[in-house]
């Protein structure tokens, strides 16, 4: 994918090119073990490159370019995740079920700058990359209640793991050098119901999530647009949400 984002002050203009290439892979498969338990395994494989340019470039009164002022390069950045998942199903009754899983990642990032321009003078300014790595596991656990082919009651419980990684401009003062996974533990409580021959459905849950060291993008300091990403220590979210599909004839729905 190619981006190219340009915005325009007296005297100057910002462009940002950007590219990036990205490979990624799952592949799954189920079988039971049991009359009564279905097995599902996978793997999960993506590696991805971003290749990023800003530069802010001066421009006469005639409108022609005279070379850059200061121009930062971001290559290569990479993004590598590997992991393995398998989930089980057991039918405790022709009425109720049990879903246990779990999902086990190994992520790898690496993050270069090289700083240029006329502002910079005739030496260009080249930071290290910068590499993180982590691993996860993840869970999940559900039950699923079905007096009838009409009503399903669920009650799901599962955690969430987004990957941490480093900040290029961790040499700046006030800038951390990384910042840490956030995590999630997320609880469902639903029923889904269907009547009247299918011509009236309803979907509704209740949910919280327990959302903990969520990443934030903060600014170097202020009035700065050099930013960076660290951590808060907590947030939740809690609610209901619903959704009614009436049908009365056929095709129109509300």
């Amino acid at each position: 994918s190619l981006s190219s984002v340009c915005s325009v002050s007296v005297g100057a203009a910002t462009v940002e090119e950007g590219r990036v290439e990205k490979f990624s892979q799952e592949f799954r498969a189920e079988f039971p073990i049991a009359t009564n338990i279905d097995w599902l395994i996978g793997g999960f494989y993506t590696d991805e490159e971003v290749n990023l340019s800003v530069d802010t470039r001066a421009y006469d009164v005639s409108g022609a370019s005279r070379g850059s002022l200061n121009r930062f390069v971001f290559e290569p950045n990479s993004f590598r995740e590997l992991a393995g998942f398998t989930n089980v199903t057991i039918d405790l009754t022709d009425m109720w079920d049990i879903q246990l899983g779990g999902r086990y990642s190994d992520q790898r990032a690496v993050y270069s700058q090289i700083q240029s321009g006329a502002l910079i003078g005739a030496s260009p300014i080249v930071k290290q990359p910068v590499s993180s790595s982590g691993d996860a596991f993840t869970y999940l656990a559900t039950t699923r209640l079905k007096p009838n082919d009409n009503l399903m009651l669920y009650l799901r419980f599962a955690s969430g793991y987004r990957p941490g990684g480093s900040n290029i401009l961790c040499r700046a003062a006030g800038v951390p050098c990384s910042y840490d996974p956030d995590t999630t533990r997320n609880y469902d409580l639903g029923i889904k119901a269907s009547t009247l021959d299918g011509v009236l459905r309803f979907d509704i849950a209740a949910y919280y999530i327990d959302w903990r060291d969520l990443q934030l993008t903060g600014i170097q300091v202020a009035g700065s647009t050099n930013t960076y990403i660290g951590n808060a220590s907590r947030a939740e979210s809690q609610g209901i949400e619903a959704s009614v599909d009436f049908r009365p004839t056929p095709g129109f729905t509300v």
